[in-house]
């Protein structure tokens, strides 16, 4: 059998780049200050974890906005790793190939591109395979529940019958709940369940139960991976 497949799933904090840097704010609007995963086995099972704040080049305060929402002040990034030294470890923490990564929305991509470009990170083989291998998980259940517009984590494990667990806007919480919503995607045909969710989705204002108490998800079985 070949090497077992594994399943990352990854989630940044920004922070802002510096009005006192114009030209590279055009090029990058932020710097990733939080990097959080957690990688399932083929069992769906989470055997690992990755949790690591990055020191921003561009900014050297947390903003009180960001902090706020973050809970990551100016003191826990001051003497953390550089981006180039954070995502490197990340990257060997992620191991060789045989693995697909996931993050909830293009933007968690988008921003890695940018940030390894302005900061000329060695894009080797390791990077490439990570990029090949890298999905949209938003995107992916959006297309499945027939939804046009985003969909927000919580309101999607929302729709699963799954409760947020944790601080919200933590990157090691927030990829956790992702791997937790795609498991049930792995186990639960959610394609199946299209025309229940939708309905459950226009009259969600109305509604106060979860699709876990109005639909049995455990009745389908899925592969789509």
């Amino acid at each position: 059998k070949d090497e077992c497949m594994r399943y990352i799933f990854v989630d940044f904090e920004m922070n802002p780049v510096s009005e006192k840097f114009p030209e590279i704010k055009k090029q990058c609007k932020r710097e990733i200050i939080e990097i959080g995963a957690v990688m399932l086995n083929e069992e769906m099972e989470e055997v690992d974890c990755f949790k690591a704040y990055v020191r921003p080049e561009y900014n050297a305060v947390i903003g009180r906005k960001y902090r706020e929402l973050t809970g990551i002040s100016t003191n826990k990034v001051i003497g953390a790793d550089t981006f180039e030294n954070a995502y490197q470890k990340f990257l060997n923490w992620c191991g060789e190939e045989a693995y697909e990564i996931y993050a909830w929305s293009e933007n968690d991509m988008a921003q890695v591109r940018e940030e390894m470009e302005l900061k000329q990170f060695c894009c080797d083989r390791k990077v490439a395979y990570m990029f090949a291998h890298w999905y949209d998980f938003q995107k992916i259940f959006c297309e499945k529940v027939n939804s046009e517009e985003a969909i927000s984590l919580e309101r999607a494990l929302n729709l699963c019958g799954i409760t947020f667990s944790g601080k919200k806007h933590d990157a090691l919480y927030d990829a956790r709940n992702t791997s937790r919503l795609y498991r049930e995607n792995e186990l639960n045909d959610i394609a199946k369940s299209v025309e229940c969710i939708s309905s459950y989705m226009e009259h969600e204002e109305e509604v106060h139960t979860s699709m876990g108490d109005i639909f049995d998800f455990s009745l389908l079985d899925i592969k789509y991976a």
